[in-house]
């Protein structure tokens, strides 16, 4: 599951529905500064069977300058703050 957020809408977003969060200019330009990243790996079942489908849910912080180091901090902050309030 990939989700846009603006900024200014955070504040409605549970933060640990998603495994990654990025920022990025807009909902095309996706690749952008990383936030947050949790290492996904495949459940091991055996050796003869295939590994269940791991799904990463991505959200994206859109922002008008992903590269602005005061923008990419303030939302480091605020997503680091916000999770551990939760």
């Amino acid at each position: 599951m990939r989700r846009f957020v603006n900024e200014t809408d955070l504040d409605s977003v549970d933060l640990r529905d998603f495994h990654r969060i990025l920022i990025a200019t807009d909902t095309a330009n996706y690749i952008g500064e990383e936030i947050k990243s949790d290492l996904r790996l495949p459940q091991f079942v055996s050796a003869t069977s295939p590994a269940p489908e791991v799904v990463t849910n991505e959200l994206l912080i859109t922002v008008e300058d992903p590269e602005n180091s005061e923008t990419v901090e303030r939302i480091k902050r605020y997503v680091a703050n916000k999770l551990a309030d939760l």
